[in-house]
């Protein structure tokens, strides 16, 4: 996909891959996770207005892609730079992740990995209504 196509400088290509976190501890587990959104957050580094003599950093979304049925993406035409990588689950079994990644022009070094945890969905042992044990108190 080309999200920034209007730009002409924009040479820049991201690739990588959306995973099971189960597979970061035993690679022969790893599965990929089809179809979600990965967004791409260039990071902007915003100069001092005076008079302030600080800059600061923030992220600016430049477009979001579906991984395909190996759970990879790829991103090209989009500027250099680092990037802030969240993926979204199309399920509820996960949870988000994220990672920082770089975009260069050509092919990238390596790819970008972002591992989705599975969703915890247990209930704390303070939140499970109890009925109250022996008479009523105004009846003592």
């Amino acid at each position: 996909i080309q999200v920034a196509a209007q730009n002409p400088n924009a040479h820049g290509e991201l690739r990588g891959v959306v995973l099971d976190s189960a597979g970061a501890l035993d690679p022969s587990q790893t599965v990929p996770i089809v179809g979600a959104t990965v967004v791409l957050n260039l990071r902007v580094i915003v100069p001092p207005t005076p008079p302030a003599d600080t800059g600061s950093i923030t992220v600016e979304e430049v477009g979001q892609v579906l991984t395909d049925a190996n759970g990879r993406f790829l991103v090209t035409s989009i500027p250099e730079g680092d990037y802030f990588v969240v993926a979204t689950p199309p399920d509820s079994k996960h949870d988000s992740g994220a990672t920082w990644a770089f975009a260069s022009s050509g092919s990238s070094e390596r790819d970008a990995t972002i591992y989705l945890p599975h969703r915890t969905v247990t209930t704390p042992p303070d939140s499970v209504p109890t009925p109250p044990g022996g008479p009523p108190i105004d009846s003592l």
